[in-house]
């Protein structure tokens, strides 16, 4: 196991208490602490920084950006991951990281995975243009 100080403004090694807070800014963003050690655990493996798009919400901004009404991210357990410009093998080692690590909710668009760790039996699906319409990930 692997020690450190953690920094001021910082959740773990890496992610950025900014980086994962709603950005309303009006609001007390959560973060789920399995979560959150889990997200950072996948970037340690992949050995890659891995940008957030988007983390908490709160219901407010979430339903401002037209994400779902039972969003994974208004519990804090749910990260919206930045793909764009990856190659394919970059985006199936991700994918496949996600499954493995036990994240139990994991979708693909085509700019970002999301992963979450809702409860219950593993949940995919793939977001398509039409499903993003008016969607904003990040204003």
């Amino acid at each position: 196991m692997e020690l450190f100080k953690l920094r001021e403004g910082y959740l773990t090694k890496n992610f950025t208490i900014k980086e994962l807070s709603c950005p309303c800014g009006d609001c007390n963003s959560i973060y789920d602490y399995d979560f959150v050690t889990l997200l950072q655990a996948m970037r340690t493996r992949l050995c890659k920084p891995l940008k957030i798009n988007s983390g908490y919400r709160c219901e407010m901004y979430n339903r401002k950006i037209g994400g779902s009404h039972l969003s994974m991210h208004m519990k804090g357990c749910a990260a919206d991951i930045a793909i764009d410009g990856w190659s394919a093998k970059q985006k199936y080692d991700l994918l496949n990281l996600a499954f493995g690590m036990g994240f139990v909710g994991v979708a693909q668009a085509d700019k970002f995975v999301h992963v979450d760790l809702r409860s219950g039996a593993l949940s995919t699906w793939i977001y398509t243009v039409q499903s993003l319409r008016g969607f904003s990930n990040r204003d």
